[in-house]
């Protein structure tokens, strides 16, 4: 029962949000509601698949949530980005893998979790960091594709002038980059 109680609390809360955008002309009114509707129906349905899963615990199947997660996040990174190249889905892959999977494997391990594999452990702690890299992939990469079309004649001078497309490039990336690391960098202090 009381869950009931703490997700009407929880939606009237979004209710006021989407009145004072209606009040206030924001237009964010339905896509509140209809995210917070959809944003339910997952964590109901991902209550019952974790249910499943921490019951029938294995390697395996924590292995295999795990790339699910990992496909999931890198699909759904890319979505967020509107300048798309080709190989952005796998380059999206291969970022969140190499970076975010050896700190979730590590995570459990911090812990003493035996099996290292725990589900109730491991799984959480790759959703998180898989939840951050997402926005951080999303907002760098948009990031950098904004700045080099902003700023294409000025990329353009440097290689005319010999300079190779990665040096020429370099500000606008570690730009992006600190971008893409403000969620998860702390923010330093004159």
């Amino acid at each position: 029962m009381g869950g009931i109680w703490e997700i009407s609390v929880a939606f009237g809360l979004i209710i006021i949000c989407a009145l004072i955008s209606l009040w206030q002309s924001h237009d964010l009114h339905k896509d509140l509601l209809l995210a917070s509707l959809r944003t339910l129906v997952q964590l109901i349905l991902l209550g019952y698949i974790l249910t499943w899963i921490f019951k029938n615990s294995s390697a395996l199947l924590s292995l295999s949530m795990a790339l699910v997660m990992t496909m999931n996040a890198a699909i759904h990174s890319r979505e967020r980005i509107k300048s798309r190249y080709p190989g952005i889905l796998l380059d999206n892959l291969l970022a969140t893998t190499v970076t975010i999977w050896p700190l979730a494997l590590l995570g459990p391990q911090l812990l003493h979790a035996d099996p290292w594999w725990r589900v109730e452990l491991f799984l959480p702690f790759l959703g998180m960091l898989l939840g951050s890299s997402m926005n951080g992939i999303s907002l760098g990469v948009e990031n950098f594709s904004h700045d080099v079309r902003e700023k294409k004649d000025e990329v353009l001078s440097w290689i005319a002038m010999g300079a190779t497309t990665k040096e020429a490039t370099l500000p606008l990336f570690q730009r992006s980059l600190k971008i893409a690391l403000t969620p998860i960098l702390p923010m330093r202090r004159p």
